[in-house]
């Protein structure tokens, strides 16, 4: 049994998460540990400091959150394959 982590730059776009699906599908029996999106983690604390001082900008910082995980669920999952 392998435990892979991913995270940082290998996760930070769709390319990155092309080669760790790459490099999942070579392994057998593995679990896939995966960090948020290269840059999240940052962008997701700005947007609940600005959430709980009353800054509803905080709504389009969120939208472009979400905007970024939808194009990159669109670059790297087969249609056919989204429940």
């Amino acid at each position: 049994m392998k435990v892979l982590k991913f995270g940082g730059t290998s996760v930070g776009s769709a390319e990155g998460l092309r080669q760790v699906k790459l490099v999942v599908e070579s392994c057998r029996e593995v679990i896939v540990v995966v960090s948020a999106l290269g840059g999240i983690t940052d962008q997701l604390l700005l947007t609940s400091r600005m959430a709980a001082a009353g800054d509803m900008q905080y709504k389009s910082q969120l939208e472009q959150i979400v905007m970024r995980h939808r194009r990159t669920v669109d670059e790297v999952v087969d249609p056919a394959c989204r429940a």
